[in-house]
């Protein structure tokens, strides 16, 4: 995971535009199955390494030591399978009702977490009529987790991939098996 911050600031006013037209945020149980009963992903209180200041000017800056701690553990086979079908659905419940199709979007600003599921997303979303860009910035900075939507699309709009007027979607899913999506016009 890398580092990063974004927020949108919204506010109302009287000109003619749309701003935020929809949000969805939804999301089903991780239940595991047999083999992961705890969750497909889910933290466990093991033994690992820690890293502190160093108090021994011999030893280097920094050293290792044992600790227990909380470790997140993912079974990624089934991560992989759910996150490009949440993405989807996210995608489809925010146009759901607005009177836009995929046709209308001209930009999906997806959640950095991964390039493979990213792709995935974006082939069902070309398949259903998605003609515009999908624009991630993953290579650059690694996963910022929930950064990623509102720091690609920053850069998106710096470099005129997003353009004033834009009906976008900024979709992202997380932890917990959870997704969302804000349907906008940039």
């Amino acid at each position: 995971f890398g580092a990063g911050a974004s927020a949108y600031i919204v506010s109302k006013e009287e000109s003619e535009g749309e701003g935020v037209i929809k949000c969805f945020v939804s999301g089903q149980p991780d239940v595991g199955d047999k083999d992961w009963p705890e969750g497909f992903l889910t933290l466990k209180y093991k033994e690992g390494l820690k890293i502190r200041p160093s108090k021994n000017p011999l030893a280097g800056k920094f050293e290792t030591y044992k600790a227990v701690q909380n470790f997140l553990e993912m079974q990624g086979k089934e991560i992989m399978k759910f996150a490009p079908r949440a993405m989807m659905r996210a995608v489809h419940a925010v146009l759901d009702g607005t009177g836009y199709s995929l046709k209308d979007v001209k930009g999906i600003i997806p959640h950095g977490a991964n390039g493979r599921i990213i792709k995935n997303a974006e082939k069902d979303a070309r398949k259903k009529g998605f003609g515009g860009e999908v624009y991630t910035n993953l290579e650059k900075y690694g996963n910022i987790s929930t950064a990623s939507v509102g720091v690609a699309d920053a850069e998106a709009r710096e470099r005129g991939i997003i353009k004033p007027g834009d009906l976008c979607i900024g979709v992202a899913f997380g932890a917990n098996l959870t997704e969302g999506a804000m349907l906008y016009r940039a």
